[in-house]
């Protein structure tokens, strides 16, 4: 659900509505574990020093939790949380070691918690109770394969340092006595954004078993770990780029964000805007489905959807 710009009581009566709405139409979706009604301080950008702005989050999450109270609820994903029975963090520091140092220990990851900036951000409110709670890592990692047009919040030159960067982040987070789960940015490219483990086609970046391996910290054996198979191995033409920016740009696809002090609050470069034939792309897009084959059973299923909306 997109969020406002601003707020305004216009505003806080369309979000509430159309958040009402949300909530009644995907209620009995199996895979939705825990609501998320605002993302990063978006529309409410003053939570620090406006109580009508930490009323209305509270209120958000108190509703939500009356129509559901079956699931869990997050106020305001990444930071500056008022009421939420999990504290995430959206921390994309690209050093795996500031990553181990901030949150592998229990009393690192309360120091953060409770006065932490990973983002200039404060990640739970003076005076809110959220001591004991689970803390999660929401939002991390983001790194895009320069091979690739597009942005990420780190780069690798080549396949290679992909999985050593990777591999090093992924330790960290796993490693952490202090961490309930962490959610990696992201599982594919999308528009602008290349720094998916898949490309926006569903080609995986790295051998699917060095994939799962990094993130599960399990060993991988020397032949799974194959060179992942490539949209020009399998025929297409020309260089390897994200399908979707090869698309017609039809406005602005960038997207709430989390870095401060930037134009658009992540610094990323609008997107270039190519053209390519419905024809060239759909079959890269049809070969993507058996690449991802040992990807978990949820996974894989949500792929075969969007393959199939695709078509």
């Amino acid at each position: 659900m997109p969020s406002a710009s601003r707020f305004t009581p216009t505003a806080v009566q369309r979000v509430t509505r159309e958040w009402l709405e949300v909530l009644q139409r995907d209620a009995s979706h199996p895979s939705i574990v825990t609501w998320v009604p605002l993302n990063e301080s978006w529309g409410v950008p003053s939570l620090t020093g406006e109580p009508a702005q930490r009323q209305y989050v509270a209120a958000l999450a108190a509703l939500t939790r009356a129509v559901d109270p079956t699931r869990l609820v997050v106020s305001n994903d990444g930071w500056e949380h008022v009421d939420s029975d999990i504290v995430t963090v959206h921390d994309y520091h690209q050093d795996a070691e500031v990553l181990q140092a901030r949150y592998g220990t229990e009393s690192a990851a309360a120091a953060v918690v409770q006065e932490g900036r990973p983002w200039r951000r404060r990640i739970c409110l003076v005076g809110r109770p959220h001591a004991g709670r689970p803390v999660m890592l929401s939002e991390f990692g983001g790194i895009s394969s320069a091979r690739i047009l597009g942005w990420g919040y780190g780069s690798a030159d080549d396949d290679h340092v992909l999985r050593q960067r990777l591999e090093l982040l992924f330790h960290a987070v796993r490693s952490s006595a202090s961490l309930a789960g962490f959610c990696y940015t992201q599982l594919t490219d999308t528009a602008t954004e290349t720094n998916g483990l898949l490309d926006a086609a569903r080609h995986p970046k790295l051998a699917i078993a060095v994939l799962r391996a990094m993130i599960e910290g399990e060993p991988v054996e020397a032949e799974s770990a194959a060179a992942p198979i490539r949209p020009e191995t399998l025929g297409a033409t020309g260089p390897t780029q994200n399908p979707a920016i090869s698309l017609r740009d039809t406005g602005d696809s960038t997207g709430p964000g989390t870095g401060p002090d930037e134009a658009d609050s992540r610094g990323r470069p609008p997107g270039p805007a190519h053209e390519q034939s419905a024809a060239d792309r759909a079959p890269q897009a049809r070969r993507g489905l058996p690449d991802i084959a040992l990807l978990d059973a949820p996974a894989n299923f949500a792929l075969q959807r969007a393959e199939h909306i695709r078509r």
